[in-house]
């Protein structure tokens, strides 16, 4: 029977070494199957398992990558846009317009208390807590105003022309 190409030999090696096959058990099976002394072995072991490493190095780079992506992507996902937040500053600026002119039924601290805003039909709200809610909405509409460059300082270009334009450093007596 004649012998098995090297390189042969060495892919099998490396097959066995990623089933977790150990040393001993493959040096007795390849010395047997392949006519090979345990030396010519043991050169194809070293072989085999930088290989091994190679292919194990270039998985974990390419799942490295992968990850990153992935985490770039959940990044990406998680930062709002910004017409999200505007939506969600004015979805949340009406539901307190609603709740402050009694149009919402909701819960609210007083005296260390919760208290209800509806008792039956009747809206009550403390005049504290309407001021504390209408600070809210207009630092709500202050923030929109801002993101929408509504009330920024107009752009105003001036220009001197400092040809003519004499400066005394003289004292004033």
């Amino acid at each position: 029977m004649p012998k098995a190409n090297k390189q042969v030999i060495i892919d099998a090696i490396v097959k066995e070494i990623e089933l977790g096959t150990t040393r001993g058990k493959i040096v007795s099976v390849f010395g047997k199957k392949c006519h090979v002394t345990e030396r010519t072995i043991d050169r194809y072991w070293k072989t085999a398992n930088q290989q091994h490493e190679t292919k194990q190095d270039a998985i974990k780079k390419e799942l490295a990558a992968l990850d990153t992506q992935a985490a770039i992507d959940a990044r990406k996902k998680a930062i709002m846009s910004a017409d999200e937040r505007k939506q969600e500053l004015s979805a949340a600026c009406n539901d307190l317009i609603h709740k402050i002119q009694g149009k919402k039924k909701f819960t609210f601290f007083q005296g260390g208390k919760i208290v209800q805003s509806h008792n039956g039909d009747v809206f009550m709200l403390p005049i504290d807590t309407q001021a504390k809610v209408l600070d809210t909405i207009k630092g709500i509409l202050a923030e929109l105003n801002k993101m929408c460059g509504d009330y920024a300082p107009a752009k105003t270009e001036v220009k001197i022309d400092a040809k003519d334009m004499v400066i005394d450093f003289r004292k004033a007596q």
